[in-house]
């Protein structure tokens, strides 16, 4: 993981003066795949258009919101995941990834701070508190501005891939499961896990993945973020073991518990 360390001023450099790299009419490629990675593990939703090109100006000003092309609105309560996950799971995914997810600045509305790469290296750790007032501070505003930087503006690659997190056509690695001291498919080393389901975060959902993807369970991203993705695969896992297993009961909810966890180990173990 990389932490940007620059920044593009867009309302001093609108886009298009000078132009980042090519631009058509969709906004920055890199900012896609990265919106639409937010809505499946985390939900949530996006306030912006489908090609992201919001050019208007800003709030109160003359000059071009950096809207236009170079960013997008995720919005986290309401729907979402509420205010607490995206402080403890998105902000410090997204910031710690930030230069492979071309993210060069972050508006925390609610937080009354924005957060640039420009910034990363002092003591405030990117963040800056910003003066009341606008949206800024607002209780309503509850969503994050992400824009893209210069350096990585075309790179559309899922998000799995440019943190290399997922094999896909020409690929031939996958991360090994997460507790190498019992080896590359050794059980997860703590005795008594715990319940998994949509929006779970760690490295016991990366050895759930991890396990699906290596005994054959379906494609899937060993990123330690249950997604929609994961619950996918675990539901096919639970409707297979129904299918296949005489006596099998198991609730298909998507939802990992014992039952599952007893699946996944002793699939972990063959």
């Amino acid at each position: 993981m990389t932490i940007a360390t620059q920044t593009r001023n867009w309302q001093q450099q609108p886009v298009g003066n000078p132009a980042p790299p090519t631009r058509g009419t969709r906004g920055a490629p890199s900012l896609f795949p990265l919106l639409d990675y937010l809505r499946e593990r985390w939900g949530g939703a996006s306030l912006s258009t489908d090609n992201l090109m919001h050019c208007r100006p800003i709030v109160g000003g003359t000059a071009m919101s950096s809207h236009c092309g170079a960013a997008f609105d995720w919005r986290y309560i309401n729907p979402g995941p509420g205010r607490a996950v995206m402080l403890n799971e998105v902000l410090p995914f997204v910031i710690n990834h930030s230069y492979e997810l071309n993210v060069q600045q972050i508006h925390d509305y609610v937080g009354c701070r924005i957060w640039k790469g420009i910034r990363s290296g002092d003591v405030r750790q990117g963040w800056l508190t910003q003066a009341r007032g606008s949206q800024m501070g607002q209780l309503w505003a509850q969503w994050l501005h992400i824009e893209a930087g210069t350096w990585g503006w075309n790179d559309d690659r899922a998000v799995s891939e440019r943190l290399g997190l997922v094999t896909g056509p020409g690929c031939t690695e996958q991360p090994p499961i997460t507790d190498l001291e019992h080896g590359q498919f050794g059980l997860w080393p703590f005795a008594e896990k715990r319940w998994l389901w949509e929006g779970a975060f760690g490295d016991d959902v990366k050895y759930l993945q991890s396990v699906i993807y290596h005994k054959g369970g379906g494609s899937i991203a060993i990123d330690g973020g249950f997604g929609v993705q994961t619950r996918t695969r675990v539901i096919d896992l639970q409707l297979h073991q129904n299918a296949n297993v005489f006596g099998s009961n198991l609730t298909v909810d998507g939802r990992v518990g014992p039952e599952v966890w007893a699946i996944i180990d002793a699939a972990a173990l063959r």
